[in-house]
């Protein structure tokens, strides 16, 4: 891929970012700050050290050499498990447990794809996320339970599952080519303001008495290039994305209770995903119409907020099943406000470290909330928008296409 393509890509996800100002920012508690209810059976994040080598949760296991990882992860599976079967009596409803297994047989059932994801032979316990040494399993325990395994050998932390937030022809053609050195031009004439806007600099009526609503663009219009775009619920089937002859645009994966269901889109109140989806690469309102789109679905609650949980397995799966090198970017328009040291936090930087290089561009939101994503005090910060290994993007007011003003509520 020519660096002109590389670069345009980059653009097509700064510039939906620039322009979809749903996202928000919710200040959150330290995981250390939790108060978590004795009374109350709950999910948990298992942070675990594992002394082999990484961990492969989405990968067939033709390759034998990280057998010994594979063993050691698995095991903790059953030691769990076992627990889980022998400590029923500690649950406030332990019926609950059978519901948990049975709801995950009819899903296993409806998704055959799933057959060769590294989970164990528990639905009550599983790997999320893996990068290096340190795996997170999502596991359902009572209180009791939740005491005994925050003491077991090599586990880092055992903590709640938590909500984090998410969720435009009187030009010179050859003057335009001379300039961008693309190989060819297209021209979408009257475009939306957002792509017009790109297009070029600050509107100057002392240069140029008429703005120009038109969209100049590569003519390859990020052909051979894949958005992964991890959101909520989309919609592909509709005349936005009618040139499947031509690109990819598709639904890859939904995430429920941690593990990605494939091919489902999932539905959900906001339609965020859908917006950030035709802008990236609609027909009419994308920039970059011939980009394959991928979308992996997150359900959030009444508030737009994702769990923990779906937020580390869905970053799992596009780092071991989506990432083409150099060909691929990952928008992330979400965020929430995490204490450095969390393990959260640190599992979250990792991941995305991890994606970066295996060749992946990982584009951000800075939020909402009027603030510093990286203040000097108290160690909290915005992420994933203050990774040194994202390009973290705000959005700009463009009623007025001769003044470029960021937005007010942007951090």
């Amino acid at each position: 891929m020519n660096n002109n393509l590389k670069y345009f890509s980059i653009l097509v996800v700064i510039s939906l970012l620039l322009n979809i100002p749903y996202t928000r920012g919710e200040k959150v508690l330290s995981n250390k700050d939790t108060i978590i209810n004795a009374k109350k059976d709950q999910y948990y994040l298992i942070y675990f050290n594992n002394t082999y080598d990484e961990f492969k949760i989405f990968s067939n296991l033709k390759n034998r050499k990280r057998q010994e990882s594979y063993n050691n992860v698995l095991s903790f599976v059953d030691k769990i498990h076992n627990l889980i079967a022998e400590n029923k009596h500690t649950y406030e409803n332990p019926k609950i447990l059978d519901k948990i297994e049975e709801k995950s047989k009819l899903k296993k059932r409806s998704n055959n794809s799933q057959q060769f994801f590294n989970y164990g032979n528990s639905e009550l316990i599983y790997p999320i996320s893996s990068v290096g040494n340190r795996v997170v399993f999502y596991s359902f325990l009572s209180y009791d339970l939740y005491k005994k395994v925050k003491t077991l050998n090599n586990v880092i932390e055992c903590t709640t599952n938590k909500y984090s937030v998410s969720i435009n022809s009187y030009y010179n053609k050859e003057d335009i080519l001379k300039e961008t050195k693309w190989n060819k031009l297209s021209v979408r004439e009257n475009a939306d303001l957002h792509l017009s806007l790109i297009s070029q600099g600050i509107y100057n009526t002392n240069i140029i008495n008429k703005y120009d609503n038109n969209y100049y663009y590569p003519s390859s219009a990020g052909k051979d290039v894949d958005i992964v775009i991890m959101d909520s619920s989309f919609n592909f089937d509709y005349s936005e994305f009618e040139n499947t002859n031509d690109r990819i645009a598709k639904c890859v994966a939904h995430i429920e209770d941690g593990k990605p269901v494939i091919g489902k889109c999932g539905s959900c109140d906001y339609y965020h995903g859908e917006q950030v989806a035709d802008t990236a690469g609609g027909l009419k309102h994308g920039v970059a119409n011939l980009a394959n789109i991928y979308g992996i679905a997150i359900s959030s609650n009444e508030n737009g907020e994702y769990l923990q949980s779906d937020i580390l397995s869905a970053l799992q799966f596009i780092y071991e099943k989506l990432i083409r090198p150099n060909k691929t970017v990952v928008n992330i328009s979400s965020g929430n406000w995490q204490y450095e040291k969390d393990n959260f936090f640190i599992q979250y930087q990792e991941i995305v470290d991890k994606i970066t290089k295996k060749g992946g561009i990982v584009v951000t939101s800075a939020g909402n909330d009027r603030e510093e994503i990286n203040p000097e005090i108290n160690d909290l910060y915005y992420i994933p928008c203050s990774f040194n290994n994202t390009i973290c993007v705000g959005s700009t007011i463009s009623y007025n296409v001769s003044k470029y003003n960021r937005s007010l509520y942007k951090n």
